[in-house]
Parts: structure tokens; C-alpha cells; sequence
């Protein structure tokens, strides 16, 4: 009979561990899940960051393409997209209120260069809104949301080390390879 107890008692004793390690198995592979999917966003984010800033530098060189580029043609559509998401997933949420504002303030650059965009004072004033007026609202604005942008990028590179390594096709210079002497 003790034979039989001391058995039941290593069979639970094992049943306990079994249990116990396919648990923290299961957290282990949801962590990773998680980490996994968090980086893919980030990895979004940083390319769609990367191509505003290219933008801005662009207003700040010529500011005339403040009024000539296309109406909101810095993007925000990525982040629209995966902000919901990537509130669950980001720890830290001064984080996520650092990407909240540069969006904000992209979307709010878009508006002011916009000609259909007119400020509410602005309407009810009467005046009428020129594009010198848009050029020196929005050139102002435009360093400092450079330097969030980079801000943001390190934030990035913190949780996605290598976000740097490779490179997208957009970015790649195609070249007519030399034809060889056959």
C-alpha cells in the first residue's frame, strides 16, 4: 500500500511539473509573440518616420514646397493603422505618447499647408489665408519635428537593434550593370 501511495505521490509530483513547465512555456512563446509583432510595427513606423523626415529636410531647403507638394504628403497612415495595437504592446508609455505627438504635429503641419484647411480666427476674421502666410506657419514648425522624428528613431532603435541593417527597395539605386565582352 505504500508502494502504491509513494507512487500517486511522484505521479502528481510530476503532473505538478508538466503543468508548471508547459505554462511557462506558454508565456515564454506569448512573450516572444508579442516582442515579435511589436518589432514589425516599430519597423513600419520607423520606415514611415524616416520618409517624413526626408520631407521635412525637403520644406526646410526649398520652402516653397510647403505649398507645392501634394496636400497631406507626409504620411501618418501607417501609424494610423497600428497605433491601437501598439499601445498594448509598448511597455513604456511615454513611448507611445512621444509617437502620439509627432503625429499630431504631422497631421497638423498637412492641415496648414493645406489651401483648404483654414484656421477657425482665420474664417472669422474674413482674411484670407496666402501662401506666404502657410509657408511661415508650417516653416517654423518643421526642426522641431525633425528632431522628434529622430528622437522617435532612437526611441525604435532601443526595442529593434538592427532596424538599420539592409535596406528597403525603395531606397535602392538601380544601375544599368556594365555588359561584358562575350
Amino acid at each position: 500500500m505504500e508502494n502504491v501511495y509513494a507512487f500517486l505521490q511522484a505521479l502528481a509530483g510530476a503532473g505538478v511539473v508538466a503543468a508548471a513547465a508547459t505554462y511557462i512555456t506558454g508565456v515564454c512563446r506569448d512573450r516572444a509573440q508579442r516582442r515579435r509583432e511589436r518589432n514589425g510595427l516599430l519597423r513600419l513606423l520607423y520606415e514611415e518616420i524616416v520618409r517624413n523626415k526626408k520631407e521635412l529636410e525637403d520644406f526646410r531647403t526649398n520652402p516653397r514646397w510647403i505649398v507645392t507638394t501634394p496636400e497631406h504628403h507626409l504620411e501618418t497612415r501607417t501609424w494610423d493603422e497600428v497605433r491601437v495595437r501598439l499601445s498594448q504592446l509598448l511597455e513604456n508609455e511615454r513611448y507611445f505618447a512621444d509617437f502620439q505627438k509627432y503625429y499630431e504635429n504631422v497631421r497638423v503641419i498637412n492641415q496648414s499647408r493645406s489651401p483648404t484647411e483654414l484656421r477657425r480666427e482665420d474664417i472669422l476674421q474674413g482674411d484670407r489665408i496666402t501662401e506666404e502666410d502657410r509657408i511661415n506657419w508650417v516653416l517654423p514648425l518643421v526642426p522641431a519635428e525633425i528632431e522628434r522624428g529622430d528622437y522617435l528613431t532612437a526611441h525604435i532603435r532601443e526595442y529593434v537593434p538592427d532596424i538599420d541593417e539592409g535596406t528597403s527597395l525603395k531606397s535602392w539605386e538601380f544601375r544599368r550593370l556594365p555588359r561584358s565582352d562575350r
